[in-house]
């Protein structure tokens, strides 16, 4: 009890100093001296963000998905909590993967076939850019893909290998 008398006295003190002093002039605002950019100037994540995804569709349609892939995988590895961007640097980079072996002529059938039908299905995502030209090389690479699936005895891969090869007779 003695304590709480003592910090009422104290109180009572310091507000009857308090009334006999005069207030105190305000304090100046201080002055800052350091030049804060212009916002336009200042890239934010959404800009950044969209711009890589303008910027990797006019790859892939250029032909160039090895790129975009690059393109977009630089920018979603700098914003890691966009998981959006993410998983479309993913499908660019798998469809990049895809296309390059399924082109090759010298991927054996099997991963050929395989990666031609994944490109083929990625390209729809995408755009449908690559569509006649992985038509094509399904087209071609179907008949050996039936072969090398009866090699491996695979029937539902050759099965599989045949039914496309008799689609796009």
């Amino acid at each position: 009890m003695f304590r709480i008398e003592w910090l009422g006295l104290a109180i009572l003190l310091a507000l009857t100093v308090s009334a006999r002093e005069p207030a105190a002039p305000p304090i100046a605002e201080p002055t800052w001296t350091c030049s804060i950019p212009d916002v336009s100037e200042v890239p934010d994540d959404q800009g950044m963000r969209a711009r890589a995804i303008s910027e990797a569709d006019a790859l892939y349609r250029r032909g160039d998905p090895a790129r975009a892939a690059l393109r977009i995988t630089v920018v979603s590895d700098t914003l890691p909590e966009d998981t959006e961007l993410r998983s479309l640097a993913e499908l660019y980079t798998v469809f990049a993967y895809d296309l390059a072996t399924a082109m090759d002529a010298a991927s054996p059938p099997i991963p050929a076939f395989i990666a031609v039908q994944r490109a083929q299905s990625l390209d729809i995502s995408l755009g449908g850019v690559f569509a006649e030209r992985l038509n094509l090389r399904v087209r071609s690479l179907a008949p050996a893909a039936a072969v090398a699936y009866d090699r491996a005895s695979d029937k539902t891969g050759a099965a599989l290998a045949r039914h496309t090869a008799d689609v796009f007779k």
